[in-house]
């Protein structure tokens, strides 16, 4: 028996190493996925702002007025943002239902539908793009306390898509943009445009 005391020893030890070793490799793992995420590029479409109206003929006494619409790219993360590109649909959109003829998202008439190739981002870089949509001239509204809240008002949903030079890894981003009020605001896309714009391969 007492021979047999070294031999159970070393494997002991040697099982102590092998726990040791993998607690390791899962340490250093852990701190690689860390490092990568955090080092990764984060770019975002982060405002939209409105321009003013356009002067074209026409526009003085037509249903709707033409604006000038800013968006505006930025990326926040550590490295640089390759391929950028921003895909996106501006539309007006009622929000009224049971009522004929009205203006929903879902129509092409008078939609705006861009791609634009951004290209690389620098960190804290910031990119605008440009477009025209419609407001209308009288659109109907609702008391909302000190507010009157435009009940038929401009929509945009769109993805930002870009790519990791470290790792060659894509990130696509959806956005949803609403504007009952001058300023507007972002919103949470639901899930079924989450499902239609993301590519299935893709992160956010």
């Amino acid at each position: 028996m007492r021979a047999d005391r070294p031999h159970l020893w070393t494997i002991l030890l040697s099982i102590t190493a092998l726990v040791v070793s993998g607690l390791g490799y899962i340490d250093s793992h852990c701190t690689r996925t860390l490092n990568g995420e955090l080092n990764r590029p984060l770019t975002r479409v982060f405002k939209i702002s409105d321009s003013g109206p356009v002067p074209v003929p026409g526009a003085a006494t037509g249903e709707t007025i033409p604006h000038t619409y800013s968006m505006t790219v930025k990326n926040v993360g550590k490295t640089f943002a390759r391929q950028a590109v921003v895909t996106f649909k501006a539309q007006l959109n009622d929000v009224r239902v049971g009522l004929d003829n009205l203006r929903k998202f879902s129509d092409t008439r008078d939609a705006t539908m861009e791609t634009d190739e951004i290209g690389d981002l620098a960190p804290d870089e910031e990119y605008t793009v440009s477009f025209l949509s419609g407001t209308l001239r009288r659109p109907p509204t609702v008391k909302f306390g000190t507010l009157n809240l435009s009940m038929v008002s401009l929509y945009v949903k769109g993805i930002l898509s870009y790519m990791s030079p470290l790792t060659n890894e894509k990130y696509v981003q959806p956005f949803c943009f609403y504007q009952p009020i001058p300023t507007g605001e972002f919103v949470r896309c639901s899930k079924d445009d989450a499902r239609k714009t993301a590519d299935g391969g893709s992160k956010n």
